[in-house]
């Protein structure tokens, strides 16, 4: 009895190449999550991302969560920024006389910032790569209460 091992072979192989096909298509699906874009482009903000991603997963580790800051201070953002395309910095944070690389934890912040642009406002997020960058995780609206005290002596 003769096996012919050919069909075999030529089922095998597009098996693999199946299998390579749909995981590239898988990862090509996580990306189109993210706005066009979006993301470190030069080979030392790769470096950067990668050290980024190494103290997040640090901070898991040793606190179980990521622990933020909350900064008070005024955001500047780049110019002629589309929201569609955002660059991996989009701007700079101004905090106590310390400037940090602003970059954003999710593309949907952008609007507000855009609507807090070089206005003080308090902004919750993690300093990365040893105080270069601050990754805005929320922001803190005012609610727009006075703070003078009420006059005595009632109506």
């Amino acid at each position: 009895m003769k096996i012919h091992t050919q069909p075999l072979v030529i089922a095998a192989t597009l098996l693999l190449a199946l299998g390579a096909w749909s995981a590239a298509e898988a990862q090509d699906e996580g990306e189109k999550d993210k706005p066009a874009g979006y993301g470190p482009k030069t080979e030392q903000e790769r470096l950067d991302a990668k050290q980024i991603e190494l103290e997040d997963k640090r901070q898991i580790e040793k606190d179980g969560e990521f622990q933020l800051t909350t900064l008070a201070g005024k955001i500047y953002l780049s110019e002629g920024l589309n929201p569609n395309a955002l660059p991996w910095i989009v701007g700079k944070f101004v905090s106590n006389r310390r400037v940090y690389s602003l970059l954003l934890d999710n593309p949907e912040l952008y609007e507000g910032l855009k609507r807090n642009d070089a206005k003080p406002a308090r902004y919750a997020g993690r300093i990365r790569c040893g105080g270069k960058y601050f990754i805005v995780t929320s922001i803190y609206q005012s609610l727009g209460v006075s703070s003078s005290r009420p006059k005595r002596g009632g109506m």
